[in-house]
This record gives structure tokens, sequence and C-alpha cells, in this order.
């Protein structure tokens, strides 16, 4: 059946509905909510998250920095201790101290490792703001020279050792002690570097005014310590060939008496001589200097410009 021909009579046009028009109708949020009861949920618990998150974050930050202050004063006060230690001569008191204090400031470093370092180091330039980056180089500090007092602890008690052993009696190859503290010296070196550079970037005025007096001490004697062990590294071909090293070796000591004037600075009362081998001292003597003149069989006539007044 052919269709009908479409004329202006029988064409009939197609009628369009407009969709009601969103503009100046009220949004209810209870109906949006309970048409979408699953992003409602998801809405109130990411806000009970996010504060939970927040709370839990700024007490955890508030644990942290007392973990931090108490760490850094335990520290501090086993330095001291370690130091009152030295001063006395026990070595095993400070060994244990000195420990004690790298262990607790490794943990103030630790709990502060979580921050983000750079971020620290930034409140350097920040007027007001530079206690924290003070702080942390504080402990880093603390740290390096806790870690430096193990090895020197453990040198002077292996000196004290030997100096017992030798009065009494037992032959002490110092050749053999200077290759035994070598490694000691070496590691209490490079740690002493490490905590100098660190104390470099502490403000002094950030440091507490009880404690602001060590702290200067210190940095004013510690150049001088790391001084005296470099030059030991540097004499240790010199020590090994005075001590006996590459054979033996004899020295005479003369001893002058500076109240009598002499051209050399005194008259030579007393001499002594040492006889150094491998490190040992086989023989010293100590005798006074008109003895060996006495022993003389033959008559030594002096140079003439003195032969008056010898």
């Amino acid at each position: 059946m052919a269709p009908l021909p479409v004329t202006r009579e029988t064409f009939v046009p197609p009628v369009w509905t407009a969709r009601p028009s969103a503009k100046g109708k009220r949004f209810n949020k209870r109906a949006f909510f309970l048409r979408r009861p699953h992003l409602a949920l998801v809405l109130t618990l990411g806000m009970l998250v996010l504060s939970g998150s927040v709370f839990f974050g700024i007490r955890q930050a508030a644990e942290r920095e007392h973990n931090i202050r108490k760490n850094g004063e335990s520290g501090y006060q086993s330095l001291v201790s370690a130091a009152e230690y030295v001063r006395t001569e026990n070595f095993d008191g400070a060994l244990a101290d000195f420990n004690d204090a790298y262990q607790a400031f490794s943990r103030g470093v630790d709990d502060l490792s979580v921050w983000e370092g750079f971020l620290i180091d930034l409140t350097r330039f920040i007027p007001g703001l530079s206690q924290a980056a003070s702080g942390k180089y504080a402990l880093l500090a603390g740290k390096h020279f806790a870690a430096a007092g193990i090895p020197l602890a453990s040198v002077a008690l292996e000196l004290t050792i030997s100096k017992e052993a030798y009065a009494q009696g037992t032959k002490i190859s110092l050749l053999d002690f200077l290759t035994r503290i070598k490694m000691p010296l070496l590691q209490a070196a490079a740690e002493l570097k490490s905590g100098n550079q660190a104390l470099e970037k502490v403000a002094t005025l950030d440091i507490p005014e009880e404690k602001r007096a060590t702290f200067l001490l210190m940095r004013q004697t510690l150049p001088t310590l790391l001084g005296l062990i470099e030059k030991f590294e540097r004499s240790e071909t010199l020590l090994e060939e005075l001590l006996g090293g590459n054979g033996p070796r004899k020295y005479l000591f003369l001893l002058q008496n500076n109240q009598e004037l002499r051209a050399t600075g005194g008259f030579i009362g007393t001499y002594a001589l040492l006889d150094m081998n491998d490190g040992v001292a086989r023989r010293f003597f100590v005798d006074g200097i008109f003895n060996p003149d006495g022993q003389l069989k033959e008559n030594i006539v002096p140079p003439q410009p003195i032969q008056k007044i010898s």
C-alpha cells in the first residue's frame, strides 16, 4: 500500500513539551540525602575520620615533643655524669654513661626525624622560630659527642690498664698500644667532626641560660681536641720510628738547671739514657753529670778560648 502524500492539509506538527525550569525551585537537602542514603553515610564517616585524624595527630605531636625533650634532657645528664667519671678516672662508669647518652639522643633524633627535616631547617632563618632547628642540631651534636665518648673512654681504660701492668713490672710495648688505640681514635675524630658541624648550627640564644656556659666552653675546646687527634694521626710514622719500630734506638737526655745560666739555657747537672726497641723501653738510666766526668782517665785539653775558665 503506497503511503499517503503529505500536503499542507494532512501535515500535523509535533507537539514539544518544555521541562519545568529548576530556577526558583528550592533545594531540599533532606530529600536529597534520603534519596542518596549511601552518600550521606560516606560523608558522615569521612567527617568522623578526618576529625579523629586531626585530634590523633595533634595528640601524637604533643607526645612526640614531650619524648624529644625528655630524651634530650636524659642524654645531657648522662653526658655530664660521664664527664665527671672521666675526671675521677672511673672509665668503666664513663663508658656506661656515654652509652646511655647515645641511646637517649638517638631516641630523640628518631622522634624528630618523623617531621620533614628541611622544614625544621628553614626555621633557622625565621626570627622567633629558630628553637626548633637549634633543638634538632643540639640532639644531633649530643648523639655524635656520646658516640665519640665511647671509643675515647675505651682508649683511656686501655691506658689505665697498661699503666697498672707497667707498674707491676710487665713490659709494655708502646707500639702495640698505639696500634690498639688507632681505630678508636679515628672513630672518635669522625664523630667529633660531625658533632662540631651540628653544634655550629645551634643558636647560642636558643640554649637555656643555665646550660649556656657549658655550651660555649664545649664550642671553644672542641677544635683543640680535634687538632690533637689529627696531629697524632699525622705523626704515626714518626712515633713508630722513635719507639724503635724499625730497630733499636738509644736516646741521650741532658737536663739543664736554669738557675745556673749557661749558653744553652742552664747548667747540665743530670743526664739520662733510654734504650727503645719495638716499642719497649729496655733501659732508662738517670745519673749526675759529675759521675761520668770523674771516670775520665785522660786529661782532655779544652779549646784555647776557654782554657782559663775551664
